[in-house]
């Protein structure tokens, strides 16, 4: 009872929550700092601590040496968790405080996007759009030939390849998106078609 000096439950809780983030806080620092391949297994097997542990590591990573973080994923690879791979990443490259010294990098962009294509990600379009320095051709195909042919468009449009982004749309019997970017990046095809819908300018008489 709180009238007797008990805390309330959202106090023991709150409480509670604070003193299991320090201890994941400093479990990160610990990884970090030593590479200790035994405490990333063990947070990433607790099914209740990883996502929590990985979100705290990722923002321990931001301050980082890039060698840190390359460890950090080739364990999680080795550990065949790309669920994990992604929110890691996700979270690096792109969360609200992303970091501005790993923002950029190609090889973990492309990392994010072809484990978040292994895992069928929700979110994978996001990723594509939100990565500025992908392999944008390599990925395509990748994306394309595992039927994401939106999502591959995208690379590929991004990459300034546009027959492709057709070839890929008439091949998927999306026809009318095929006409739509067709029309939108050859200015030709734009002006026939709207010479074709409106007809021919009006002669003006001299």
């Amino acid at each position: 009872n709180a009238e007797y000096g008990e805390e309330p439950s959202w106090e023991r809780q709150t409480m509670s929550t604070s003193a299991s983030n320090a201890a994941l806080v400093e479990s990160a620092r610990d990884f970090v700092k030593a590479e200790d391949r035994a405490v990333l297994e063990g947070a990433l097997l607790d099914e209740a601590r990883a996502g929590p542990f990985i979100d705290v590591l990722a923002d321990t990573l931001r301050s980082a040496n890039p060698e840190k973080v390359s460890v950090t994923v080739r364990i999680i690879m080795e550990l065949n968790q790309p669920e994990h791979l992604v929110r890691l990443l996700a979270r690096l490259l792109h969360g609200e405080s992303a970091s501005a010294a790993f923002k950029g990098n190609r090889n973990l962009q492309n990392l994010l996007v072809l484990s978040a294509l292994k895992i069928n990600h929700p979110n994978l379009m996001t990723f594509v759009m939100l990565s500025a320095n992908l392999d944008f051709c390599d990925v395509g195909e990748v994306l394309a030939n595992a039927s994401y042919i939106d999502e591959a468009v995208l690379c590929f449009t991004r990459a300034g390849n546009h027959a492709k982004c057709i070839e890929l749309l008439v091949n998927a019997n999306q026809m009318a998106k095929a006409r739509s970017h067709a029309i939108t990046f050859n200015p030709l095809l734009a002006l026939l078609d709207r010479l074709a819908n409106n007809g021919p300018s009006p002669a003006v008489n001299k």
